[in-house]
């Protein structure tokens, strides 16, 4: 398939439903280069967290399918949201459930890791609808039963995808313009990297970008490109990388 942008949208800036229209004009934004674009979208902010209190509530166990099926529909329902929002500006827009992506994963229910996809369902689908939502956090086992890919496991599902598609890199969209070696929110002397090896990512990315997510672009020598809704710039992370400030400035850091 030619080229694709495979987004990542999380709670961060899909909040709530007020944020549905500034999501949608940003898969737009890179549906202009004429590439399709697949959005991989978080429950919105809170849901997971009240989900998780409700099964536990339910008395639902830790790995059971019930648990992992309750916890995974709030990305469900904000996946048809969006998708409903670009159908209501009159776009071609369709979201698919991981089980219709047949993406299957394998391990701790809560805490799967993921195998394989239906690479040609998915490109034929493009090929009808070039914007496609797609719920992240959650896959399907052996037995089509919903397992989860762990808390932020969104970023996994979205670089998996974006894998899978032979993608070279995988745009995740937060609240911030790129990965910095500490909170911006915080620290007004705070700089933003222009790239950053996955080991360093490791060690300041924080709750920016979940870690097994980062272990799996470094496995399949794909970049994770950090960046924010309307941003030009943003940091790329990717095995090896040099650990570069923005504007040049560069880290001489010791592994380890």
């Amino acid at each position: 398939m030619a080229r694709i942008h495979v987004l990542k949208f999380g709670s961060s800036v899909l909040r709530s439903e007020a944020d549905l229209p500034a999501v949608a004009t940003e898969m737009l934004r890179w549906r202009m280069t004429g590439a399709p674009v697949i959005a991989v979208v978080s429950a919105f902010a809170g849901e997971t967290d009240r989900r998780i209190l409700e099964a536990n509530e339910k008395g639902l166990e830790a790995e059971s399918p019930a648990r992992a099926g309750l916890i995974a529909a709030g990305e469900f329902a904000s996946a048809d949201a969006l998708a409903r929002e670009l159908e209501a500006r009159g776009e071609t827009a369709r979201a698919l459930s991981p089980a219709e992506i047949r993406l299957r994963a394998a391990g701790n229910r809560m805490d799967a890791a993921p195998l394989s996809l239906d690479r040609r369902f998915l490109e034929a689908t493009l090929e009808e609808c070039p914007l496609l939502i797609i719920p992240g956090y959650s896959g399907i086992d052996q037995l089509d039963e919903p397992v989860l890919l762990g808390r932020g496991g969104s970023d996994l599902s979205a670089l998996f995808i974006a894998a899978e598609l032979g993608a070279p890199e995988c745009h995740l969209i937060k609240d911030v313009d790129g990965l910095y070696d500490k909170d911006p929110n915080h620290h007004a002397d705070a700089q933003r990297y222009e790239t950053v090896s996955t080991l360093t990512a490791y060690k300041v990315g924080g709750v920016l970008v979940q870690p097994k997510a980062i272990s799996f672009a470094d496995t399949r020598t794909l970049t994770i490109h950090v960046t924010a809704m309307g941003a030009h710039a943003g940091t790329r992370i990717y095995a090896n990388a040099p650990d570069r400030f923005h504007l040049g400035r560069e880290l001489n850091r010791e592994a380890g």
